[in-house]
């Protein structure tokens, strides 16, 4: 070989033989850093006074993150709680993924939405593992994305409470159960939804045998979606407690109407406990035909009816609902005949068969009503001596009143005043005013 080829061959091996040592020490060089990352991370725990504690209190530490106020929604943004742990440190990593509980809750807006966002949703319900699920959907919820129906069909064992809010007034519902372990179902709209399809309703609830508390509000009819037919079977849920359609607060202070209460047609509810009706058509027999097959053992009412005190269909509903203990009622004033204010407390001050379990009664109407409060006394003082049941709690409120702005038309005299605070002091709990502000005396 010419010498200048061997000395050619000779840098080459060379060069061959540094890279492989450089290559060996940086090796080295990132076990070494390894090493120290981990001894670091060993001494920031020795020095961690969380790290000490036990994983069962790390992880309610966490849980008290948010999860102590009723209003807290989790979310999927790395922002905020429960993602932001993950990327915290190692130690507050492994903690977040060893509490299946911070996953339970987990709450899909803006659907549809894209596959990467339905993948970190399931990431996300698997690290719940079998715990049951709170799930909330909001957004276009027909079509249903096939990613979020496949979710519901994988986890519908888990599910124990659903709320569905639809924000296109197009469309409705296109959930497919079944939903064996659902307990309560929400189902909202963000603006006047039409209530295209009351089966659709009918169907998701056929579909959860065991829901026991319900809540549907701000859902509206649409003129060229023909009525359901009358042949429809009726809906049989034999453990729903607790009903809620409406808005009542929106019907009682801004005058807003839906016709959510008509679902009631198709409905059986043996074992209801409570219920919240807004907007109540009482010249519609469909409700007195719902107690009258259902005779649930209601406890708790409340009740917003659609225009004036009515009767004597009023009279007769309440008869239906003996086993009432606490009632809420709101109506408008009447200003033809303020009488029937009158006429229903003289009815419950002289029949012993309407609302003969009555513990607490709330009135609602408006501070233009003209409020006959001698009539009112004689139903506190009969409700009071008179029944086996006595009246514990009165309460008489005018919807947007205000003290100083929006006086009482006809406001309680002195005398009046003195005879209510004769009925407090003897133990009954009063309050006439505002639902927050009482009307002069305290």
């Amino acid at each position: 070989m010419p010498p200048a080829q061997f000395v050619v061959a000779e840098l080459q091996d060379r060069i061959e033989q540094l890279s492989s040592a450089i290559e060996t020490q940086k090796q080295l060089l990132c076990d070494l850093e390894e090493q120290r990352i981990q001894a670091r991370r060993r001494l920031n725990s020795l020095r961690d006074p969380m790290a000490r504690l036990p994983l069962e209190l790390q992880s309610q530490i966490f849980l008290d993150v948010g999860y102590n106020c009723e209003e807290f929604v989790p979310s999927m943004s790395p922002g905020n709680v429960p993602m932001i742990f993950l990327g915290v440190c190692e130690l507050w990593r492994g903690i977040a993924l060893s509490t299946p509980r911070l996953w339970t809750t987990i709450s899909m807006s803006g659907l549809p939405r894209t596959a990467g966002y339905t993948t970190l949703a399931e990431k996300w319900m698997e690290r719940s593992r079998t715990l049951p699920l709170s799930l909330s959907l909001e957004g276009c919820l027909r079509p249903l994305d096939d990613g979020v129906q496949k979710l519901l069909t994988q986890y519908r064992h888990q599910i124990r409470a659903l709320t569905l809010t639809i924000d296109d007034s197009n469309g409705f519902l296109d959930i497919k159960g079944p939903f064996p372990s659902l307990e309560k179902l929400t189902i909202l709209s963000e603006e006047k939804v039409a209530l295209s399809a009351l089966w659709e309703l009918l169907e998701l609830l056929r579909a959860a045998p065991g829901l026991s508390h319900c809540v549907m509000g701000n859902m509206f009819p649409r003129d060229d979606v023909p009525e359901m037919a009358p042949t429809v079977p009726l809906l049989t849920l034999p453990s729903m407690e607790t009903l809620e359609l409406g808005d009542i607060d929106a019907f009682t202070y801004l005058g807003i109407q839906d016709n959510s209460t008509d679902i009631l047609q198709y409905l059986t509810l043996p074992a209801l406990k409570t219920l919240r009706l807004a907007a109540l058509d009482t010249s519609c027999p469909d409700f007195i035909s719902f107690f009258t097959r259902s005779s649930p053992p209601l406890e708790s009412a409340e009740l917003a009816l659609r225009g004036i005190w009515p009767e004597p269909i009023l009279n007769q509903i309440l008869r239906v609902m003996s086993t009432v203990q606490c009632l809420t009622l709101t109506a408008r004033s009447d200003d033809e005949d303020d009488g029937r204010l009158r006429r229903f407390l003289d009815a419950l001050t002289t029949s012993p068969d309407i609302l003969p379990n009555l513990r607490k009664l709330v009135i609602s109407t408006e501070p233009s009503a003209n409020v006959d409060y001698k009539a009112l006394l004689r139903m506190l003082n009969a409700r009071r001596t008179s029944y086996s049941t006595p009246l514990e709690c009165f309460e008489l409120h005018f919807t947007s009143f205000d003290a100083r702005s929006h006086p009482l038309a006809h406001p309680p005299s002195v005398e009046i005043e003195s005879a209510l605070q004769e009925l407090r002091e003897g133990g009954m709990k009063i309050h006439v005013g505002s639902r927050t502000k009482s009307f002069r005396f305290v």
